[in-house]
């Protein structure tokens, strides 16, 4: 086996091993005699331990480029050892990644200190060797370093002024901008061969030697010469703004600048310059301010207030419906703060902690927000409003923009409906205690007439056979008056008497109903399906009897002769709702009596057909709406009936 230690150890030249840190992690006996440190104070210590800052500023940043690209590094530095010894050296850099992914770097350092120093000896003597050869033919060598100076300076100038004439003709040949001049009567003495073409539409040829005053529109024609003669009294123009016209007659918008030229004795020659396209800025700029026209017209106009107010809270803008909100007009409120003018009091603290720690956390807060709140109106009273502020960031600075909508007739109508729907409530809870009360104050009267027409029809044997049919009337009449009130005090119980909710599985629900109605599905031979039943919360006392009034119905109203079937199943529609449906062959009815089958004491059929007191349904839909849910109907005549029974899973708090 090779000893490592021993392989590295046989090298003549320092070597080094750093990791990423750029600790050294590997040093050969000639690195550690090189630098004038023991092996054991150098490991795990970096260059900064040991050399000035500067050398060590050199060999991190060497280090680190190897790191990066993975590319080998030569570099001839400067080290200083444990002596204060200085050494040129010469430094190749390796990188070496290890089978886990760890990064080291290999360096072996070469010392050629010596070979420096020899050749700067080598360089002193040369230099002494020259400067003899020099001083022996110092005036020839003056002579034509003189000539050759004049030589490449004739060449320099000659070469500096083709390449200049080249590059002004280039720029001025290519620019976009129009490079022109003209004559002290106006005429066209140059013009820029591609900016001419893209402007006017014309090579320069059809325009030299011709006035400025053939190509510009006539609305123009005046303040265009007047310029002109302002110019040649040596006031120079910059962004003057004119009108010229293309070869096709189209109207090209300009803007020029110019300055006058003189010649000997300060006379006028004409006047050049430049001239840019601006037609595409003048027409954004017209858009622009349309748009903002456009903006503003509809920011006047809205219904709603608009305040735009700066970092400060200074209010810049006011618009119309603010003035009608809260009383100020526009010239007052500009230039107020908004704590002042409109926030109340204890909100004002509020609105400049929300504004700063915006400006200096940028912390949205309350903005970007709808909020219902209150601001203050000229005449000192609060108003309800509906508030949304948004920052906008323009021209380097912050602003923020308010939508205020004035709320107050929607507080009084949700106010006014608050304490109608309290009313109602009153009145529907007065209105069930008194249905229950006088329900119930009815059955004593109706228990005696029941009594004493039994007792009249026991004890008076000679009563004639129309005597006996009469009361043999009174009794049934009484009987179902009895039943009525007891149906209707059942439907007052629904609310009166209701139970706190409770998990109801419904599977063993119906199973209990089904026994209750043992007897009639036994005379009748029904055939009844149960089909998935979700649980729900509810009033299971009221559950009960909704089903069973259902089912009741379902097993009743069925064709003389025919068996009844019905089927009863369940299905959830969503997380938050189940839906029972209770379905069979029986009657039906026409489907316009869809809503009318659910209020009180209505009935389809006669009493003579079928029993009841058409108050089965009203209660079931009662029920249904006292646990927030509804019940419907489909039916075909001849055919059959669909109830739907939808409830929600959960009552209130329950879900939490």
């Amino acid at each position: 086996m090779l000893d490592l230690d021993q392989i590295i150890n046989s090298f003549a030249d320092p070597l080094f091993v750093k990791d990423r840190e750029h600790r050294w992690v590997l040093l050969n006996d000639a690195a550690c005699q090189f630098l004038g440190y023991p092996r054991e104070q150098l490991l795990g210590k970096s260059d900064y331990d040991f050399f000035p800052k500067e050398e060590a500023d050199i060999f991190w940043e060497k280090d680190e480029i190897v790191f990066k690209t993975g590319l080998e590094n030569i570099n001839e530095e400067e080290l200083t050892d444990a002596e204060d010894k200085t050494h040129v050296i010469v430094t190749r850099k390796t990188l070496y990644t290890d089978p886990q992914g760890n990064s080291f770097i290999v360096g072996i350092i070469r010392d050629i200190t010596d070979r420096r120093r020899a050749e700067r000896e080598l360089l002193k003597v040369r230099d002494q060797l020259e400067q003899g050869i020099q001083e022996r033919t110092a005036e020839l060598t003056q002579i034509n370093r003189e000539l050759k100076k004049e030589i490449r300076e004739r060449v320099r100038i000659e070469t500096f002024l083709a390449e200049s004439e080249k590059k002004y003709r280039d720029l001025v040949e290519t620019s976009r901008e129009l490079i022109w001049s003209v004559d002290a009567a106006g005429r066209w003495t140059f013009l820029s061969q591609k900016a001419t073409r893209q402007i006017y539409g014309r090579e320069p040829e059809e325009m030299l030697g011709r006035s400025f005053t053939d190509f510009t529109s006539p609305q123009h024609l005046e303040q265009d010469w007047e310029t002109f003669g302002k110019i040649k009294e040596g006031h120079p123009f910059v962004h003057y703004d004119t009108v010229h016209l293309r070869k096709d007659g189209r109207p090209v918008d300009l803007s020029f600048n110019a300055v006058v030229v003189y010649g000997e004795g300060g006379k006028v020659l004409g006047t050049r310059g430049t001239a840019s396209d601006v037609t595409a800025r003048r027409l954004a700029e017209e858009r622009l301010r349309e748009s903002e026209e456009r903006i503003r017209t509809t920011i006047d106009h809205a219904l709603d207030a608009v305040i735009v107010f700066d970092e400060e809270g200074e209010i810049v803008y006011w618009n119309p419906q603010a003035e009608k909100i809260f009383g100020w007009s526009a010239a007052e409120a500009l230039g107020k703060k908004d704590t002042e003018l409109i926030a109340p009091l204890r909100y004002g603290g509020v609105y400049r902690q929300t504004r700063l720690r915006f400006l200096k956390e940028n912390r949205m807060g309350l903005l970007n927000r709808r909020l219902e709140t209150e601001l203050r109106h000229a005449d000192g009273h609060e108003l309800p409003v509906e508030l949304s502020v948004t920052p906008l960031h323009l021209g380097g600075h912050w602003m923020f923009s308010a939508f205020v909508r004035d709320i107050t007739e929607r507080k009084l109508a949700a106010q006014a409906i608050q304490r109608k729907t309290l009313e109602l409530a009153r009145s529907n809870k007065e209105l069930q205690d008194f249905a229950y009360v006088a329900s119930h104050d009815l059955q004593e009267p109706l228990h005696k007439i029941i009594a004493f027409t039994e007792r009249l029809r026991v004890n008076c044997e000679n009563l004639n056979a129309k005597a006996v049919d009469s009361l043999e009337r009174i009794r049934h009449a009484a009987l179902r008056m009895r039943q009525l009130i007891a149906d209707l005090l059942q439907y007052a119980r629904v609310t009166t008497q209701a139970r706190p909710v409770e998990r109801v599985d419904m599977a063993t629900l119906i199973r209990e109903v089904l026994s209750m109605l043992e007897l009639r599905i036994a005379e009748t031979g029904a055939e009844i399906q149960i089909g998935i039943l979700p649980a729900v919360l509810a009033d299971r006392s009221q559950m009960f009897q909704l089903f069973q009034n259902l089912l009741g119905n379902a097993l009743k109203f069925v064709k003389p002769g025919e068996k009844p079937w019905l089927r009863i199943s369940g299905r959830p529609l969503d997380s938050a709702t189940v839906e029972f449906t209770v379905e069979d062959h029986g009657l039906g009815f026409d489907p316009t009596f869809s809503e009318q089958i659910f209020k009180p004491f209505q009935r389809l059929h006669g009493r003579s057909e079928y029993e009841g007191t058409g108050m089965g349904l009203a209660i079931c839909q009662k029920i249904v709406q006292r646990h927030n849910g509804d019940i419907s109907v489909q039916s075909t005549p001849g055919k059959g009936t669909c109830f739907k029974v939808r409830l929600p899973r959960f009552q209130g708090n329950e879900e939490k």
